[in-house]
């Protein structure tokens, strides 16, 4: 891809240890635990290395993501010390800007958290404004797992129903979001302009102050810049109000993902059912009044709204890049990106958007590509997915 316009990607970063787990290891810590069926519940507060294994059994056993705070962090600390991990750089923006990197693109970044890992790890062609005058670190504990994991506990047996990963954190970086007004100055001339990150601040009335800042910061100087906005789930069922009543008069593109557009209608939707899926865009766009709606999923990425036709590309290059991500982690290649691209797509997913296209001409819906190979990756890809749009709607194909 050749540069032709900017891309700033906000808000949040942090480090992450990311871990795969397997049977043998994640055995070896349950075992003492003494954890029954009765410790197995989606918990809101996890304050002990008890708690945060009994979390982990909880999404095994019902196959799906989330993400957890942790009331002291050492418990990560410990946690981590009985596996192998690696170190990352988290958060949407950081992210995006790596992946988009890979296809030479470059990007502007607005930081929270800096320290010689972010330095160390971000592409040399990735500007950024930190908002913390300060190093500091508060590392993420992302815990991966495949299909199919097998792990025994008080006479009972938990199997993962499918491949995903969990978040747990306690990072008060990102939960104060301190905002330098130097990300927004020096973009104004970005042809758009990334917002994420915004789950992570746990009071409401710093989130009040937050979103004033930043709508401040677009009338002052980014008021014809395309607003790109990733949803991700807050801990306060509350805090999107918030967010949608200061920020949705600037957004042009909302993305989020099946979890998210489920929390929000209250119900839980067959993702290969045209006509609920229909009912569900329809009323998601009730509560959340833009443009355009992405909604990406691991079996297809959609557009629906107004807009859909300038984003027909960028949808397919969202779902390459997440899917390069999933077959390749960390370190894949332009190669690999292009290579993802030719591999067919699945069946049962071009079957439902076929479909639901020709239910409404207010959608745009791609196939997800079909993988085979059980060693994934499960974090990161809705991240990926964002830089892989954010590159092909600001930037051309050679």
């Amino acid at each position: 891809m050749v540069c032709k316009k900017t891309v700033a990607l906000g808000l949040g970063d942090n480090i992450d240890y990311e871990i795969l787990l397997t049977t043998d290891a994640f055995q070896k810590i349950v075992s003492p635990l003494n954890i029954s069926e009765d410790d197995i519940y989606d918990r809101e507060s996890i304050t002990t290395l008890k708690d945060i294994v009994s979390s982990i059994l909880y999404f095994l056993k019902t196959g799906k993501g989330g993400e957890k705070q942790i009331k002291d962090i050492s418990i990560i600390n410990s946690f981590t010390s009985e596996f192998p991990y690696k170190t990352t750089i988290g958060g949407t923006a950081p992210r995006a800007a790596m992946v988009m990197a890979k296809l030479g693109c470059k990007s502007f970044l607005h930081l929270v958290t800096v320290n010689d890992v972010v330095r160390k790890l971000l592409p040399t062609n990735v500007d950024f404004v930190c908002s913390n005058s300060t190093d500091s670190l508060y590392p993420h504990l992302i815990i991966q797992f495949p299909k199919d994991l097998v792990v025994r506990f008080h006479n009972s047996v938990v199997r993962s129903k499918r491949a995903n990963r969990i978040i747990f954190t306690n990072d008060a970086d990102n939960a104060l979001m301190l905002i330098n007004p130097l990300f927004f100055e020096k973009n104004r001339t970005a042809d758009i302009l990334l917002l994420s990150g915004l789950n992570a601040i746990q009071d409401i009335n710093l989130l009040k102050a937050r979103l004033t800042f930043i709508t401040e910061c677009l009338d002052k100087y980014c008021k014809n810049i395309k607003i790109y906005y990733e949803d991700a789930c807050f801990y306060n069922p509350k805090f999107p109000c918030e967010v949608w009543k200061s920020l949705l008069p600037y957004i042009s593109i909302y993305s989020l993902n099946e979890d998210e557009m489920q929390n929000y209608i209250g119900a839980e939707v067959d993702l290969l059912n045209p006509s609920a899926i229909l009912n569900s865009l329809q009323l998601l766009q009730q509560k959340i009044h833009v443009p355009t709606l992405i909604v990406h999923t691991r079996y297809w990425a959609l557009a629906y709204g107004t807009d859909i036709e300038n984003y027909k590309t960028a949808l397919d290059a969202g779902i390459i890049m997440a899917t390069t991500r999933l077959r390749c982690g960390d370190d894949f290649s332009a190669e690999d990106y292009y290579s993802t691209a030719k591999m067919p797509r699945e069946q049962i997913s071009e079957i439902f958007c076929s479909k639901i296209r020709a239910l409404s001409n207010k959608v745009y819906c791609i196939a997800s590509i079909a993988v085979n190979q059980k060693d994934v990756t499960t974090i990161g890809l809705g991240d990926a997915f964002v830089g892989g749009f954010l590159a092909k709607a600001a930037y051309g194909e050679k």
